[in-house]
Order: structure tokens, then sequence, then C-alpha cells
């Protein structure tokens, strides 16, 4: 790991960096007996001397260094980052370049943190559920921060059968299920079906990617008696950085998740609307508990710096929980959710996607796992008079098999509540083979547009 400063100075002749004009070093003249060439530095770089970084320029810049610096990739580790297009470069994603020996050493000093906070015990044998789409490294480093940490890593991956995974976990004995949270939903919906001598008993749930709403981990407790849940949050850009402890099913006291880094890996700021910061976690302010955007500057990479970028989720900084983590470098963070807006625009109106899970699909009556939206224009023959160009397609994952009119009422209540009668609203049912994901890291898409 690196000091602040250390990071800074490199950011500040780096060539990523260099056309974002960051601060060069102010120097003065020394006397030190007349010797002119004597200099000492005047002025030190503070963190918010620097603009925020955004995922736009470090994709342009990324692209043009791998075209004009031959040695750019070299002893390099590649992480693909979600969210980016093929507009900028040509490239398809955003390719984050880390040193290798940068990445090995985060991924111990993270996995020593994973190990004090109970995360990873070394009698845990794992179901490592990760993967997805080309290059992407989540199975690879989900499994090396198992390892790292103690326990013993079954590397199952993303795409095997549920049957298999059922197998390997009954073969090898295996006690917790670390995978993103709709590929254990999935998983879970598949032991739901078996009889109940042939289930297996997952006593930790592991989730990544994608929040795990209070609702589906009462289900993961019925269906796999999950005594506990904790989580992984990481990125691109930043590598693992934030863990979720432990914590037992029915002691959570909010929908929002308590995670804790090491100030030795990150520094986190909270940003206002206007760019403000609110909070950080250098004790330069003292808005703790408000939320905004979080920013994150890693403090371990020095070959290609990350400082000040936004990562487009909303969080708070808080007086760190938890009696036995005072003795080390920890701070706390709860994530809010996504900054951006995740909504989805038909017939010139504007819903956001939060509203819908919050207000219609979280109904405790409903037993809805999971779902997503499809818009699409409505065929001319199929429009009746009055009806709207655009309509919509729910696919509903529901707990129960049966109950029909479940869709009826939520149908209901997406008509009366937000889109209103002219649009065309239809409902399937739906298993999560029937859900269509990102083509990298696989995660379910909430709005799919197809008038694109």
């Amino acid at each position: 790991m690196y000091a602040l400063q250390e990071i800074l100075l490199r950011a500040s002749t780096h060539p990523i960096y260099i056309p974002l004009q960051y601060p060069k070093l102010c120097r003065q003249r020394g006397t030190n007996d007349g010797d002119s060439s004597d200099y000492t530095t005047v002025q030190l770089i503070s963190l918010r001397d620097f603009p925020f970084l955004q995922k736009e320029h470090l994709l342009a810049s990324f692209s043009t260094l791998m075209r004009t610096d031959p040695k750019f990739l070299h002893s390099a580790y590649l992480s693909p980052s979600g969210g980016t297009g093929n507009t900028i470069g040509g490239m398809a994603q955003l390719y984050f370049v880390t040193d290798t020996s940068e990445n090995r050493d985060q991924r111990v000093q993270f996995a020593c943190m994973l190990s004090k906070l109970r995360v990873i015990t070394d009698d845990d044998i794992v179901l490592n559920l990760h993967g997805g789409g080309i290059m992407y490294r989540s199975q690879d480093l989900i499994g090396n921060l198992i390892e790292l940490a103690g326990g013993t890593e079954l590397s199952v991956g993303f795409s095997a059968p549920d049957m298999a995974v059922l197998q390997a976990a009954q073969r090898f004995r295996s006690n917790t299920l670390a995978a993103s949270s709709s590929r254990i939903l999935q998983f879970a919906q598949y032991v739901s079906t078996l009889p109940e001598h042939e289930r297996v008993i997952i006593r930790k749930i592991i989730y990544t990617s994608e929040p795990l709403l209070p609702s589906r981990e009462k289900y993961l407790q019925n269906v796999l008696r999950v005594e506990s849940i904790a989580s992984i949050f990481g990125s691109a850009e930043a590598g693992p950085c934030f863990a979720s402890p432990p914590v037992k099913m029915g002691e959570a006291s909010t929908v929002y998740r308590e995670f804790v880094f090491d100030k030795n890996i990150v520094v986190v700021e909270i940003i206002g609307e206007d760019g403000t910061v609110i909070a950080d976690s250098l004790g330069m302010s003292d808005g703790w508990g408000q939320v905004g955007e979080i920013v994150i500057t890693s403090l371990c990479r020095l070959r290609n710096p990350l400082v000040r970028y936004q990562t487009g989720d909303l969080g708070s900084l808080q007086p760190l929980q938890g009696t036995n983590y005072g003795s080390y470098d920890y701070h706390s963070l709860v994530f809010h959710g996504r900054n951006s807006a995740k909504s989805l625009t038909i017939n010139g109106e504007y819903f956001d996607v939060k509203e819908l899970e919050n207000r219609v699909f979280s109904k405790p009556g409903y037993g809805v796992l999971d779902w997503q939206v499809i818009i699409e224009p409505v065929p001319t023959e199929e429009r009746e008079e009055g009806m709207a160009l655009d309509g919509l397609e729910f696919r509903v994952i529901s707990k129960s098999q049966t109950d029909y009119k479940v869709f009826d009422r939520l149908k209901k209540d997406i008509v009366d509540d937000f889109v209103g009668p002219r649009t065309r609203v239809i409902m399937r049912r739906a298993e999560y083979e029937g859900l269509e994901r990102g083509s990298l890291a696989r995660k379910v898409m909430k709005v799919v547009d197809r008038r694109l």
C-alpha cells in the first residue's frame, strides 16, 4: 500500500491525468550555502486539489496508452469494467490496467480484513459461483480471496447447472455460497423444487454485485437454512475494497447494510449534488451520516493511479459499529444504491426503477424474487385506439408457482400508480434463465430497451 502523498505526486505527472491539468509540484530555490541547485518543496499536493475523475476519461486515456506505449500492458492485470460502451477509442469495455504486484498486494491486504471480519473463516467450504463474460475476473478474484483468507474454495463457476452445484455442495459438504445475488436466488429456486431430503443446507451466503433485499434474504433462509449473510464489494477500477461482516438472519436493522473498509486500501469521499465534499474518511469534514455520491481514491494503484473516481453509487460514512474492529484501521460505509437515474422512459415520461421496486414489487404479500421490464413498440396491428406507441413487458420471478392473481395485482399497481391505462402492460411469469443479462458481468438487467 502507498501513502496518499505518494499517489498524488505520481498522478500529478501521469499521462492519464495530465490532460485534466492536475496540479504540479510547487518548488522554491533553497538557500543552503547559497547553492542555487538546492530546491525544496514548499507546498504539498492536497487531495482536494484534484478534479473528480470520470469513467469516460479513463476509457479514452487507456485506449490511447495501449496504442502508444509498448510497455503499457507489461506485467499487468487487466480487469474489464461494466457500464462502458464502444463509442470511445473503439473498445467494447474499459479494461483497467493494474500492476500485477500491486494487484497481489491489495488482495492479501483485503483478504486479511475478510478474515478479521469473519466474512471468510478457516472452516468455510465455499461454493464459488462467480464468472461471466470474456475476461471477467470475478471467479478468479473471489477464489483467490477465499484462499488467502483461509477458506476452502470450490471453483464451480457461474455457468454450472444447478444440479451440478448441488452435487458439489453435497459431495464436499459445502457450508458457504459465494455468488452474485441473482445467481444465489437462481440456485435457491432450484433447491426449492426438490424434496426436503434432497436439499442442501448453506450456513452462510456471501453475495456480490447486486443488492440482496430483506425479503429475498428471508427466502434464502427458508430454502437453504441460511444463518448469516455477508457481502464483498469492489470494482474493476479500484479492486476489492469493501466488505459487509456476516449478519445473522433477522438481526439486520436496516435495508442498507454496513460495509467496512481499510483506510490503508482506499480513501472515501461523499459528495453532494453540487460536487462539494460532504464527508471523507480522512476526517477533513464532519458530515458523517449524510448521503451523497461515493468518490474513491485507491492507495493500492501507483503505476496507474486512481484519484477521486466517481463510482456512481450513493452512500454515507458512518461510525463503525462492531466491538471487535477498534484496533484496526477500519471505517464504515453504508451503500444506498446507484446515483445515476435508474429509470425507464416511455411515452414521454420518466419512471424511477427504485420507486417501482419499493412501491410495487417489494410488497410483502406479492412474493416477488426478481423482475425485469422490456420496453418495445406495440405492433400497429395490435394497437388499440388511444393506446400509446410503446408498451411494457414485465418478466417476474415469484415464490409461488400457482398464484396467478399476484400478476393481476402487480399489473393493477403498475397501471394505476405509474404508467396509466394508455400504456400496454404485459405480465409474464419467468425463470432466471428467461431474464436478459449484461454480456460481461452477467448481471440481470432491470430495464431492456428494445426501441434502440
